[in-house]
């Protein structure tokens, strides 16, 4: 950690992030350690948690202009973000299509690499949901100005900004497994945790005034060297 610098005492907030990525980019590993407990004091109201979301999002603009890409809202190859763009702008059966081509395409690649067929399928469509995934959290926490000014333009733009609001919740309560009578209370806290989130990206990128950590990521698959 010494030798990385240490922490970067100008950063008040994403400093922990910022010190793990430096020490990464040194050559070095950082692991979760499942067995170690950390305690702090909870934020002591809905209103203090807010503000710390805000704050949070805040650091993405300074983690953008140390780190770059890196800390994009969306990051993936071309075709995955292909599918994802048809997605959000609400085509949806070009996504839909653009979806099972990688798929396929994904899959070859993996069969050819060894890896069993049906081990090639899950992985692949596992890799199109996470983007679908990843490019909702996106429009919410980075995009939405722009999302809505489209909703005002077209109904295609409209029905997208809903359903990318509405993938994260449904996934995030599906996974902590959240009760169907808690529904509308865990949607509204959702919502405003995005809110609040978001705000603080877009302060993050006025404040260091760079488009940075608002900007998707995309890699060009190389070519390896015969």
């Amino acid at each position: 950690v010494r030798d990385a610098g240490g922490f970067d005492e100008t950063m008040r907030w994403g400093e922990d992030v910022d010190l793990v990525w430096r020490l990464v980019a040194a050559g070095r590993r950082c692991r979760y350690d499942p067995s170690v407990t950390a305690r702090h004091d909870v934020r002591p109201g809905l209103a203090a948690v807010l503000v710390q979301r805000f704050r949070y999002g805040s650091s993405a603009g300074p983690l953008a202009a140390r780190h770059g890409g890196i800390v994009a809202p969306f990051r993936a190859g071309v075709p995955l973000t292909v599918t994802a763009a048809a997605f959000l702008t609400g085509w949806w059966i070009v996504a839909a299509a653009a979806g099972a081509a990688t798929c396929g395409w994904y899959t070859a690649a993996l069969a050819r690499r060894g890896l069993p067929l049906r081990r090639s399928v899950s992985t692949s469509a596992t890799a199109v949901a996470r983007a679908l995934h990843q490019s909702s959290v996106a429009m919410v926490r980075a995009w939405w100005p722009v999302a809505a000014v489209a909703s005002t333009v077209t109904w295609r733009g409209g029905v997208a900004l809903a359903l990318g609001a509405a993938v994260p919740v449904v996934v995030d309560a599906v996974r902590t497994k959240t009760r169907v009578t808690r529904l509308p209370k865990w949607m509204l806290l959702h919502v405003a945790d995005d809110v609040a989130y978001s705000l603080g990206v877009w302060r993050g990128a006025v404040a260091t005034r760079s488009p940075k950590c608002l900007l998707p990521s995309v890699s060009v698959p190389r070519r390896s060297a015969r």
